[in-house]
């Protein structure tokens, strides 16, 4: 018998809508977990920034105290050494406005800035009218450290670098996600792109990077509030945080130098506002406020702010009392205004502000949309924190596991889509920290606060969810068990951020000697020649110009040092000399390009206070020379450098044993294999010992000693080899009729005066 299966529409109707409520009542649970806030008391609000913030600083002075332990590595007479080398300009420029030598020199002619007489020799090269923010403050404390500046910069960021914490803590709290807020503070604080920017002596202005973009953010946030203790809020507390987050932009640009992050926070305040369905004027006046404030002490910014005001009450006059359509009255006022800023500025500062503008969109296209630095070769793609990086290494920035990383990214992405109204202030800061995928790496420092916030986020979801299972409903027990969850977590993940980093020096301790010796030896007024990496710390140890230091090393003048330095030709870095130092030399860029400068020297040095400095450093620098030195870039090198450092347990029987390698000093082969072509044996910088082995196109064994001891054995190829820096710094092998040795500090440092006249 068959049973023929029937369905009655009314039952096929309520089963649909039965599933229909029951996916609608899910997805408000869902909801209801993803965005019910969790608000947290005065108390632990105040604990919470306490112990992250004291947390934050401790860790970075346990990184000076662990220094202690072996002084001699990381102290030269007290005085520690700096772990980046943009540290010795800021401590220089504290202590000339401490000893009152910041503005002597001449200015340029607007009289805005001082002319640097110690940087880009003989280029002017100008210093701020204003003392940097971060030297004024290491010369006004460093009374309270004895008068050493370096000292004062050890403290001094300790504490600065975690203030991002407090604006951080707070706007998460706000939200109702205090866990978010902890998280992100601390994760921000070790993480170890951000650790290592703002450790110990790392006195750089990225101690306060987070800090004011965090604050201006928090202020924007309470820019909109629906009601206060159930009252609709009045416009004046609009008005007033519009003001502090303006202020808060004046001051980054006080302590950073660019204007940029206001042009952004500007938009993001519009956009924040217009979203929350605040009214045309409060929107329009809180802008000009924040503006105003951005810019307080500019006379332009004032009179930009007027006419903007001018602006809004003739637009609304027309409307109200001429009943004029508002697109023509904006039309009228527009026009009038405009005409009225040409007639007084000429319309040269108008259009100086819309470069300026196009400038700051154009910087972040550039950075999400292109990584394309260009055909022409810089020393700035040398520079490891402006280097690209990909997804994964960015997120190990981070934290050590980039897969542990990328949770907390994706968890801040979904706090985002559930609270993109109130995220909407501090998104400018994520963007910025995106870019760290498609640009420069050191942005990732932006993206770590959101990490953490995103693991705070998904832990007080979770906790939610728990909650609502089990229907925990007293406060305390519901609190409790989020803070102890957030706190367990991170003592779990402790180890994959850099909580335990000790940094070294950028500067060690060998070389500071051997500069303050420099200083001592050398009179008149000296300029070094030397690889850019150590400007800054020359220009502050020894009081002597250089040509090319940190902040001016993208220019044409620093590839044609690493094309002397590089060169194969004596007298082609003795005719570079000549040409970058100018003062009436013959030698130009035409003779250089064109190799007429490699055979002889074509005319004298103009300087007779000429000196060129090798250190140790720029053996492990000289491939990054030779990337860019291409003065003439249809003319690529046909052969890369190869320097491999071998690291060898035995010389016997003139037998070399490197682990894997084999270095038979007999037969002229490595491994049996590689022809050598010349071993040469170095002690005290010159070349005691040749062995010729008859190999054309083999490498080159140098082998260095001191005393009885191999201190370095290195293969080398033929670039690296007959360069001037390897000839000259290691092997002792200099032209004496164009240089004279005047100090060595082997194995570290060595410096030759470039005579004059030579001819």
């Amino acid at each position: 018998m068959r049973h023929i299966l029937t369905f009655h529409p009314r039952v096929l109707y309520v089963s649909v809508v039965r599933q229909i409520h029951s996916s609608i009542e899910m997805n408000h649970k869902i909801k209801h977990i993803f965005t019910t806030p969790l608000r947290s008391g005065l108390t632990a609000l105040i604990i919470s920034i306490a112990i992250c913030f004291c947390l934050s600083t401790l860790v970075r002075l346990q990184e000076y105290s662990a220094w202690k332990h072996t002084p001699d590595s990381f102290f030269v007479d007290g005085t520690p050494m700096m772990t980046t080398v943009d540290a010795f300009y800021w401590v220089r420029l504290a202590r000339e406005y401490k000893n009152g030598t910041y503005y002597e020199g001449q200015r340029e002619p607007s009289g805005l800035y001082v002319i640097d007489r110690l940087r880009g020799f003989p280029s002017e090269v100008y210093k701020p009218l204003r003392v940097p923010a971060v030297s004024y403050l290491l010369a006004k404390l460093s009374g309270e450290f004895g008068g050493n500046i370096y000292i004062t910069g050890v403290y001094l960021i300790a504490v600065l670098s975690g203030l991002f914490i407090v604006p951080l803590i707070l706007y998460f709290a706000r939200l109702g996600c205090l866990p978010a807020g902890i998280l992100g503070g601390l994760i921000g604080s070790f993480s170890f792109i951000y650790l290592v920017r703002t450790s110990v002596a790392r006195v750089d202005t990225d101690s306060l990077a987070l800090g004011f973009p965090l604050l201006t953010s928090f202020f924007i946030l309470h820019t909109h509030e629906d009601k206060i203790a159930g009252q609709p809020r009045g416009n004046r507390l609009t008005y007033i945080y519009a003001a502090l987050a303006g202020i808060t932009m004046m001051l980054m640009e006080v302590w950073y130098t660019v204007s940029e992050f206001t042009y952004l926070y500007l938009v993001c305040l519009v956009v924040y506002l217009v979203i929350n369905k605040n009214s045309f004027k409060v929107t329009f006046l809180s802008a000009l406020i924040f503006f105003y404030c951005s810019f307080l002490f500019s006379f332009n910014a004032m009179v930009i702010s007027a006419v903007a005001a001018v602006l809004y009450f003739g637009y609304t006059y027309f409307i109200a009392t001429k009943r004029v359509k508002p697109v023509y009255a904006a039309i009228a006022v527009a026009v009038a205004i405009s005409a009225a800023l040409v007639f007084v500025y000429n319309s040269s500062y108008a259009m100086w502000k819309l470069d300026t503008l196009i400038g700051t969109f154009s910087f972040i296209i550039k950075n999400y949309l292109s990584s394309d630095t260009g055909v022409k070769p810089s020393a700035l793609t040398q520079v490891t924190e402006l280097q690209h990086s990909s997804i994964s290494e960015v997120f190990a920035f981070v934290l050590k596991n980039s897969a542990l990383s990328a949770v907390g990214f994706i968890g801040f992405i979904i706090f985002v889509v559930y609270n993109f109204k109130k995220a909407i202030p501090i998104l400018p800061v994520f963007l910025i920290g995106l870019i760290a995928f498609r640009g420069a790496n050191r942005f990732a420092m932006y993206l770590a606060p959101f990490i953490g916030a995103g693991f705070g986020y998904l832990i007080t979801v979770a906790a939610m969810a728990v909650i609502e299972k089990f229907r925990i409903t007293k406060a305390i027990a519901l609190k409790s068990i989020v803070y102890v969850l957030t706190a367990a977590f991170f003592i779990l993940i402790i180890n994959q951020t850099a909580f335990f980093f000790v940094p070294q020096p950028a500067l060690n301790v060998e070389y500071y000697k051997a500069f303050k010796d420099i200083k001592g030896k050398l009179r008149g007024k000296p300029v070094i020649l030397t690889w850019w990496d150590f400007g800054y710390a020359l220009e502050d140890i020894t009081g002597f110009a250089t040509f090319h230091d940190g902040g001016i090393q993208h220019t044409d003048k620093t590839l044609y040092i690493a094309h002397a330095l590089t060169s194969t030709s004596q007298p082609e870095l003795y005719n570079i000399t000549g040409y970058i130092t100018g003062n009436g030399s013959t030698v130009t860029a035409d003779d250089i390009i064109k190799d007429k400068a490699i055979d002889k020297p074509l005319d004298n040095v103009k300087n007779e206070d000429i000196y060129l400095l090798f250190t140790s450093d720029m053996i492990g620098k000289f491939q990054a020379m030779y990337n860019v030195r291409g003065i003439d870039t249809l003319r690529p090198p046909t052969e890369m450098p190869m320097i491999q450092p071998l690291s060898c347990q035995s010389f016997k029987n003139d037998v070399l044993q490197c682990y894997e390698v084999t270095v038979d000093l007999k037969a002229g082969k490595i491994n049996n294999i590689t022809p050598i072509s010349k071993a040469v044996f170095v002690d005290n910088g010159y070349v005691v010992k040749t062995v010729e082995f008859g190999h054309k196109n083999g490498v080159y064994i140098e082998l260095f000693a001191s005393g009885n001891a191999i201190n370095m054995i290195m293969a080398v190829n033929g670039v690296f080899f007959n360069s001037n820096l390897n000839q000259s710094r290691l092997l002792g092998n200099f032209d004496k009729s164009l240089f004279e040795e005047v100090y060595s500090a082997m194995p570290h440092a060595r410096l030759f005066r470039v005579k004059t006249p030579v001819m």
